[in-house]
């Protein structure tokens, strides 16, 4: 946090356009991250993120819980996840996707059928791209 404060005020980065994104544990990462510093970040995506890798890979929290999904109810987000997935398989995280959405209607969640553990695809891009330019 202290090297994106650093870059965001050298470059004059404003808020508005500051999204917290990663792919696969860097997906955890944006849970973790946000969890740290909620106040920085004005949105959120996540590719083929896990949201309790941190649980058994470093002793990190589970997002999937009730009070930490409550850390992203007012927080917009996108979410792309493949249908076949095996590093971070869609059963697993698929009751976590419809537990967020409950609390947070700024989240969007895209499942691609067919689609393995993938960063930004040709069939995200789009969205994420449309996205991108509602939220900042």
């Amino acid at each position: 946090m202290e090297l994106t404060r650093k870059i965001a005020g050298i470059f004059s980065i404003p808020k508005a356009r500051t999204i917290l994104g990663g792919f696969s544990m860097g997906g955890y990462g944006v849970y973790r991250i946000y969890d740290y510093c909620p106040d920085f970040f004005t949105s959120l995506a996540i590719f083929s993120g896990h949201h309790s890798m941190g649980k058994t890979l470093c002793g990190g929290p589970d997002y999937g819980t009730p009070d930490k999904i409550s850390l992203f109810k007012d927080i917009p987000m996108i979410i792309f996840h493949g249908s076949e997935d095996r590093n971070c398989p869609y059963q697993e995280v698929k009751n976590f996707f419809d537990e967020i959405t409950k609390v947070n209607p700024n989240c969007t969640i895209h499942v691609q059928q067919g689609e393995g553990h993938s960063g930004l695809t040709r069939q995200w891009y789009n969205k994420f791209s449309k996205w991108i330019s509602i939220s900042t």
